[in-house]
């Protein structure tokens, strides 16, 4: 399942098509992996207007992320073991998302439930057209 909303105009991201576009094939990606066959991926991009960000989340009904692994994901070539070790990777996809939201000067997190799934998203600040954008 995905939900998009569209910004109303004159609201731009701070981002590239392509960073974006890789934050969300990454983390789909990785729900996919880790969810059963029968089970739903959600991913939402949802505008917070008053707040001027915008919110990727992926939600799987995975497997759920032991608690004792969260403090490494998003380094590189780290993968969680035991459940996860069937799935193939190289353990770089969390890791790019990481990088690429930090330089955007966004944040990550992950939201976890051991055997019910997880749900990581990231928050990137929007701006309004016609403002400097820094590191961008």
């Amino acid at each position: 399942v995905v939900d998009f909303e569209t910004p109303p105009a004159g609201f731009l991201i701070k981002s590239s098509a392509k960073a974006l576009r890789q934050i969300v094939l990454n983390l789909g990606h990785n729900a996919i992996k880790y969810s059963e066959p029968a089970n739903t991926v959600h991913i939402s991009l949802v505008y917070d207007f008053a707040s001027q960000v915008m919110r990727i989340s992926v939600v799987d009904n995975g497997c759920g992320i032991p608690e004792e692994k969260l403090p490494y994901l998003g380094r590189p070539f780290y993968q969680a073991d035991s459940a996860y070790a069937r799935k193939q990777g190289t353990g770089l996809g969390l890791a790019m998302v990481k990088t690429m939201t930090d330089r955007l000067g966004g944040e990550f997190a992950i939201n976890n439930i051991p055997g019910s799934g997880a749900e990581i998203s990231i928050v990137i600040q929007l701006r309004i057209a016609g403002s400097s954008i820094k590191g961008a």
